[in-house]
Formats: C-alpha cells, structure tokens, sequence
C-alpha cells in the first residue's frame, strides 16, 4: 500500500510506512483532458457530466470506500 495509512478495503494490507519505509507516501489523481481548440460549449458539457457524475450518491461511497483513511 504506497499511501500513508490503509485502505478500508484492504485493512489487513500493510502500508510502506507500516513496512518500514518512513516518510514515504504516494497518492494518484486523474484528469479528463480535451485537445486545445475544443469548443467552450463541448468543454462545458464535459465539465457539467463528469460534476453530474462525481455527485451520484454511489460514486461518492465507493470514492469513500476506496480512499485512504487521513484522519
């Protein structure tokens, strides 16, 4: 487990920090992209889906469920 504290859905795996590796943490993001010279209004929609998306009850448990525990 490469980020600093366990998975909830991976408990019993062992961070590099758990495993002796001080210090280390690391965490992924992704983006969406579009070509330069994509029209406004197609960037727009993009933007509008991809948030319509992003705040559907089941995608944010599961963004919950997979996520690092940073309290």
């Amino acid at each position: 487990m490469s980020s600093a504290s366990r998975l909830p859905i991976a408990p019993d795996i062992p961070t590099r920090r758990g495993g002796g590796r001080a210090g280390f943490d690391l965490t992924s993001w992704q983006m969406i992209v579009a070509p330069a010279g994509t029209p406004k209004e197609i960037v727009d929609k993009l933007h509008d889906e991809v948030k319509a998306v992003l705040a559907l009850p089941e995608i944010k448990a599961e963004f919950a469920r997979t996520a690092p525990d940073h309290r």
